[in-house]
């Protein structure tokens, strides 16, 4: 169940979905060794959404990932960040 924003810097939570953006997570992209994992969803808040996304890096882990630098480092001030589950 998704809870709040992704984001561990932001504390927006999920009531409903009227913006932001959903993300799912196949297990399957994640390579052999996680193919034992549930599908996972994410949720990013409409603000974070605007400067970041969330991605699978090469060791199957779920991130999140600026797309602007200049523009997301207002928002978490780092490259990347790992999202720790809450499923």
């Amino acid at each position: 169940m998704i809870c709040k924003c992704a984001n561990p810097a932001c504390t927006v939570t999920f009531q409903y979905f009227r913006g932001g953006r959903i993300f799912r997570v196949d297990p399957r992209d994640r390579g052999p060794s996680k193919a034992f994992l549930q599908v996972e969803h994410f949720w990013l808040c409409e603000d974070c959404a605007s400067g970041m996304s969330i991605v699978i890096d090469r060791s199957g882990n779920t991130r999140l990932q600026l797309l602007d630098d200049a523009r997301a480092a207002k928002i978490i001030g780092a490259a990347t960040i790992p999202i720790v589950s809450s499923i």
